[in-house]
C-alpha cells in the first residue's frame, strides 16, 4: 500500500509508478537451475524473458507465435510494468491481458505505456473496486489503456471477493466454458 509515485526507471522517460510496485517489479531475475540458494537472481530480468521468449521457451514452441503477458490484480500491475520494459528494452513486443488491474502509474506513464504497447487487454470489472484504485486527492493515477470493461452483477453473488475473483472474470468473459465458484452463485 505505498502510493507514493517514483519514477519508473527502467523505461526512458516512463514517468511515475506506485512506489510499492516499482518496488516490487525490481525483485524479479532470473535464476539458473542449480544457482545455490541465497545467490544474487540476475539484474536483467526482462532481457531475461525476452532471451527466454525468442528462444521459444524450450523445443517445440514456436517462436513466431506472439508471447503473452498477462497477470490478475497485482499482477495485472506487475505484469504492465513487465510489457513496459519488455517492449522499451528488448527486440520483444509482448501482448498485455491483465484483469483487475490497479492503476499503476500518473499520465506520463500511461501515455508512454500507451505509445510503447501493441496490443494491452486491460479487463476489468465494473463491479470490482481493485481498478479504480489508487484514488488521490489530485487525481494523479491514470488507467493505461481505455480498458474492456465487464459486469458481473446479475451474473454472480455480489461481494467483494467475489466481484474480484479471476475465476469470475473468467466466467463473465466465457460463461459455457469457465464455471462460477460455487461460492459466488
Amino acid at each position: 500500500l505505498h502510493w507514493d509515485l517514483v519514477p519508473f526507471t527502467p523505461v526512458p522517460d516512463g514517468g511515475k509508478v506506485a512506489h510499492g510496485f516499482s518496488d516490487i517489479y525490481s525483485t524479479y531475475g532470473t535464476m539458473t537451475p542449480g544457482q545455490p540458494q541465497g545467490a544474487r537472481a540476475s539484474a536483467t530480468f526482462a532481457a531475461d524473458v525476452a532471451h527466454a521468449a525468442a528462444s521459444g521457451l524450450g523445443d517445440g514452441l514456436d517462436p513466431a507465435l506472439p508471447t503473452v503477458v498477462c497477470g490478475h490484480s497485482l499482477g495485472g500491475a506487475l505484469a504492465t510494468l513487465l510489457v513496459a520494459d519488455l517492449t522499451a528494452n528488448t527486440p520483444l513486443k509482448p501482448q498485455a491481458w491483465t484483469f483487475a488491474s490497479p492503476r499503476v502509474g500518473d499520465a506520463a506513464f500511461a501515455g508512454r505505456y500507451g505509445g510503447l504497447s501493441t496490443v494491452s487487454w486491460r479487463i476489468y470489472n465494473q463491479a470490482d473496486i481493485v481498478p479504480y484504485f489508487p484514488v488521490d486527492a489530485a487525481g494523479s493515477y491514470q488507467p493505461v489503456t481505455a480498458g474492456y470493461a465487464i459486469n458481473s452483477l446479475g451474473k454472480a453473488k455480489w461481494s467483494l471477493r467475489c466481484a474480484h475473483a479471476l475465476s469470475t472474470y473468467l466466467h463473465v468473459l466465457s460463461p459455457a466454458t469457465v464455471p462460477l465458484n460455487p461460492a459466488c452463485t
